[in-house]
């Protein structure tokens, strides 16, 4: 009987001829040489933590979670090079361990670091792009087993870096990063009209702005993260005790929350008014940077679609799949999440030469075909954007 594996949220799955995991490149070589005998296909997996099915086959499925070292921190130059499989989350704890930091992340930290690249994965702010960007050189496993080095003044660079895994297997990644930092964390509830007609001057005057909208009420929660240039001293302990007080009854609030709303749909309404008042003061924190722009602090499973589109569609966008939400009758229980993102030069990046808004639709709950229907309906409308849209990979 084939084994089974499915994504971290459970709505992707499959029953590949054979998983294995190799823990070295002659593992991995082994491994394609018995594929190209037996005549299989191969697919690379990371950690899971994807929405799409990029991972799926029927044939040989390679988890690199055992490719997970830290193969070089080299100060002068800025950079760290690393096996594929380690995760963000890992390579996060080194680098703060010696004083190092990446510039950039998105929200999620579980995904291995070739499948966040591969993938394109991308955090919020005007002059980041995707994580890719912080590449300058990888090692590429093709088919054949040949290993290929590519760096920055390669002409082919850009293509390989963000690839879905459909180019071969990074066996090897190097990335630009930098001394410990820290960020400030604002966070403030607004009405959603009145957030809109600041989104521009927002998004220019932070390093990081994101927000969220919550269906079925006129209300947003906006995030700015900015990076503190004077000394910063450790919050005191009991400001730390307070903000990991705050954040554990946050976390343990959401869950609490998705479960009402998942069971009892016609509390959405009141839930996230609820949500809005309880925040009127907002949030003013400082930390490291990758404990800032994380935000992990969730404690169920969602199911979300992502498009990247022109900046100047946005509120548009946004405006029309609030009224299609009313207009079909969905009880969304999740807000939708905006993020921004600069140019980059990676071929196959939602981001490829053009500055992007990303609009997020969140739902969750175990009613699949609800989701697929809220999606559906939303894509349609992003999809109006036409040779402008780019989904998200994940």
């Amino acid at each position: 009987m084939s084994p089974a594996w499915s994504n971290w949220r459970g709505n992707v799955s499959c029953n590949p001829k054979s998983i294995v995991e190799p823990s070295s490149n002659e593992d991995l070589k082994k491994v394609l040489a018995m594929a190209r005998t037996e005549k299989m296909k191969v697919k690379v997996v990371g950690s899971g933590h994807s929405w799409s099915e990029a991972a799926c086959t029927d044939g040989v499925l390679v988890s690199l979670k055992r490719l997970n070292r830290v193969i070089e921190l080299d100060r002068e130059r800025g950079t760290v090079t690393v096996e594929p499989g380690i995760t963000l989350n890992s390579l996060n704890q080194y680098l703060d361990q010696h004083g190092m930091a990446l510039e950039n992340l998105g929200a999620i930290t579980k995904q291995t670091i070739s499948g966040a690249i591969a993938m394109a994965t991308h955090g919020t702010g005007d002059k980041n792009g995707s994580l890719a960007s912080a590449v300058v050189e990888l090692e590429l496993m093709k088919a054949s087993g040949e290993v290929v080095r590519y760096q920055q003044d390669n002409p082919t660079f850009y293509g390989v870096c963000v690839n879905l895994g459909a180019l071969g297997i990074i066996t090897k990644l190097t990335l630009r990063c930098v001394p410990t930092f820290f960020l400030r964390d604002i966070q403030q509830p607004m009405l959603t009209d009145l957030l809109r007609k600041e989104i521009d001057t927002l998004v220019k005057e932070n390093d990081h702005f994101q927000f969220f909208e919550f269906p079925h009420t006129s209300r947003s929660y906006w995030f700015k993260f900015n990076k503190m240039d004077e000394p910063v001293t450790p919050m005191p302990l009991w400001r730390q005790f307070l903000d990991d007080l705050s954040r554990t009854i946050s976390r343990e609030g959401n869950g609490i929350g998705d479960w009402i709303t998942r069971t009892f749909p016609f509390t959405i309404p009141l839930i996230f008014r609820v949500a809005f008042f309880t925040n009127l003061r907002g949030l003013n924190r400082w930390d490291k940077s990758f404990k800032i722009l994380a935000f992990e602090n969730i404690n169920f499973t969602y199911s979300e679609l992502e498009y990247a589109i022109p900046r100047s569609a946005a509120i548009k966008a946004l405006e029309q799949i609030h009224q299609m939400i009313k207009n079909q009758g969905f009880r969304i229980n999740l807000p939708i999440s905006v993020r921004f993102a600069s140019s980059e030069e990676h071929w196959l990046s939602p981001l490829y030469q053009r500055e992007s808004v990303y609009i997020s639709l969140n739902l969750s709950g175990s009613d699949f075909k609800v989701i697929e229907n809220y999606h559906r309906e939303a894509e349609q409308i992003l999809i109006l954007k036409r040779s402008l849209k780019r989904p998200d990979f994940f």
